[in-house]
């Protein structure tokens, strides 16, 4: 099955050009909203506004951290909305087209320092803003800076508190053998680069390897859902560790992911405040969507198909515009009517859907 596209989302945050002429320079742990870019708004992206308020990048910050809030009055009857849905193969068989991108917008802000120099192990890297995106799966907003002659080597810093939350392909020369070893890395990682604020004992730990294999005459690609030591006869793609947050055993969108490749690494760092609280007007609504999703999908189907057997597999949670959203991944057998082809008998199906939560009239 896909992996879930919350990564794919924020990873192709990757187009647009801006010059100017303000430089900054800070270390792993610098706050970009420390520097004199304040006096530029660089806390809040697209607000042209002059005045603060009275409150600092921090303050909002921590204002907009979601704590323990009720999003809708005790005792209100409550029910899903559905947003989007993407399907990977039966996009053809709905009245509704699917949506591959769930609401990211990406512009250019001029109010944003134009390179920065990040330190990353001893070696300063000096970086061109490229575009400004308002995330599709949270109300979070990033900078992204790409690392001249490079297409893929970037950071993405978070507009409201100036940290970098990812990493993409920075140079790294990986000398590490064993999982362990690995493992004590990211741990090293975090403590250096984000002060020790995660403990990744909290999270649900994966890793998956992806590998090549060599010989005389072939050259293939294989992965496996753990790590693999790499044989003689191999040679590395890439691992991929996964520490993700679970609030009462069902996904957030909360994680930390950590790819590394022979000479480059990938870091990213989500964290939207959640607490236990966060999503505890969703939980016990969740048996109502289910079936919610069934309906809706049998609503849009084109009227020569029919879908056979359908049922939600996976659940995320996280919250966008002050609203907690719900991530389903959902597997369907679509059968097309009157049609003798093989083929168009129970054909399975993925999809993800996005729906949120409303209070009902």
């Amino acid at each position: 099955m896909k992996k879930t596209i919350l990564l794919l989302l924020i990873l192709t945050l990757i187009i647009g050009v801006f010059t100017s002429c303000q430089k900054k320079h800070f270390n792993i742990d610098d706050e970009i909203s420390s520097s004199p870019i304040e006096d530029t708004n660089a806390d809040t992206v697209g607000n042209t506004s002059e005045s603060n308020e009275g409150s600092s990048a921090t303050e909002k910050n921590n204002e907009d951290r979601l704590g323990e809030i009720n999003f809708y009055p005790e005792g209100a009857e409550l029910g899903f909305e559905a947003i989007s849905y993407f399907s990977w193969n039966g996009d053809g068989k709905f009245n509704v087209r699917h949506s591959e991108n769930l609401g990211v917008q990406e512009y250019i802000d001029d109010h944003v320092v134009s390179t920065i120099d990040v330190e990353f192990f001893g070696r300063v890297y000096t970086f061109d803003y490229e575009i400004t995106a308002n995330l599709s799966t949270s109300d979070q907003t990033v900078h992204v800076y790409k690392l001249p002659g490079s297409s893929i080597t970037k950071v993405m810093v978070d507009a409201q508190d100036g940290k970098i939350i990812e990493y993409v392909s920075m140079p790294f020369d990986n000398n590490l053998i064993t999982e362990q070893q690995y493992q004590n890395f990211i741990q090293d990682f975090i403590d250096a680069f984000y002060e020790s604020k995660y403990d990744i004992s909290k999270y649900e730990y994966s890793c998956s390897t992806y590998f090549y294999h060599t010989d005389e005459n072939s050259f293939s690609n294989d992965s496996v859902p753990y790590f693999k030591t790499i044989e003689s006869n191999e040679l590395l793609g890439r691992y991929t560790f996964l520490y993700r947050k679970f609030i009462e055993g069902i996904e957030t969108n909360e994680q930390i992911a950590i790819t590394f490749f022979d000479d480059s690494i990938s870091f990213e760092v989500l964290d939207f405040g959640y607490v236990e609280d966060t999503f505890n007007q969703v939980i016990p609504t969740l048996e109502n969507l289910e079936p919610y999703i069934q309906e809706y999908f049998k609503s849009i189907i084109k009227p020569e198909y029919k879908i056979s057997e359908i049922a939600v597999t996976k659940y995320s949670l996280f919250v966008k515009d002050k609203t907690p959203h719900v991530l389903a991944t959902v597997e369907m057998k679509i059968t097309k009517l009157n049609s003798t082809n093989q083929w168009d008998i129970d054909v399975e199906e993925v999809a993800q859907i996005v729906c949120k939560l409303v209070e009902e009239e």
